[in-house]
């Protein structure tokens, strides 16, 4: 008998390409939004575990035009630049860094709940990161 590869999260939203399979998913990124004071669709927003791309594909049918999408997923990024255009896919924390300062509203749909510790820890040393240098 083979043995079965231990699929993690991020692979079975990938190979099942459904829209979610995380709890609130884009009706809760639009109810944020929607009741989100100053928001405007010029503001720059970061979807920090972007996944395959889906909310910030939502979004820029919205009419939300700066748009940049963070993965630590290889595949998952390579995914989302070939689905959806007109939106920034990174999957090097460095390069949004670079570029934090015009970052307005960052997004972290389930982030914390498909994480094992040690990546937690490092998430969010990049998230301070990138909020002390958007500041």
């Amino acid at each position: 008998m083979e043995s079965i590869q231990k699929l993690t999260y991020d692979d079975f939203v990938l190979l099942n390409d459904h829209l979610s399979f995380h709890p609130g998913g884009l009706i809760a990124t639009f109810n944020l939004l929607s009741h989100t004071p100053n928001i405007n669709k010029e503001q720059t927003i970061l979807d920090f575990g972007c996944g395959s791309g889906i909310t910030l594909s939502f979004l820029k049918r919205l009419g939300f035009k700066n748009l940049i999408g963070y993965d630590k997923n290889p595949k998952a990024i390579e995914i989302s630049k070939s689905k959806h255009s007109g939106i920034d896919f990174y999957n090097n924390l460095d390069e949004i860094s670079e570029g934090a300062s015009n970052i307005d509203l960052i997004l972290l749909e389930s982030v914390f709940s498909f994480n094992d510790n040690d990546d937690l820890e490092t998430l969010i040393k990049s998230l301070h990161e990138i909020i002390k240098k958007a500041k």
